[in-house]
């Protein structure tokens, strides 16, 4: 992993940990983020708005805690928002080098966020 990138992971899990969307289901530092976070930031780029990032960190926390979505009665997106509107932040200030270096660690989607 590229420095910018390792860079760009540390402040996502960062902003995961400080909102943490989950309540019901809290995590105890930065580290625990790291499956969640490694799955959202390439998908950062194909975001249009806070509704998107929220959108995003709903799927993939509900795709990496599965039963515990169950056993917690699934929480509602509403949780995500905060959480969202820092990662949203911080993509669009995100330094140039940093931002090519998520681009280049990006799957190809769909075009879907």
């Amino acid at each position: 992993m590229s420095e910018h990138f390792v860079k760009a992971f540390g402040a996502a899990c960062a902003l995961l940990a400080q909102h943490n969307p989950i309540p019901q289901f809290p995590l105890r530092s930065q580290e625990e983020y790291f499956p969640e976070a490694l799955a959202i930031l390439p998908r950062l780029p194909d975001c249009n708005s806070e509704a998107d990032v929220a959108t995003v960190a709903y799927e993939v926390f509900r795709q990496k805690l599965g039963f515990y979505y169950e056993l917690y009665g699934n929480p509602p997106i509403e949780y995500y928002r905060k959480a969202a509107q820092s990662l949203w932040k911080f993509w669009l200030e995100l330094p140039e080098e940093q931002r090519k270096a998520v681009l280049e660690r990006r799957v190809p989607t769909s075009g879907k966020a």
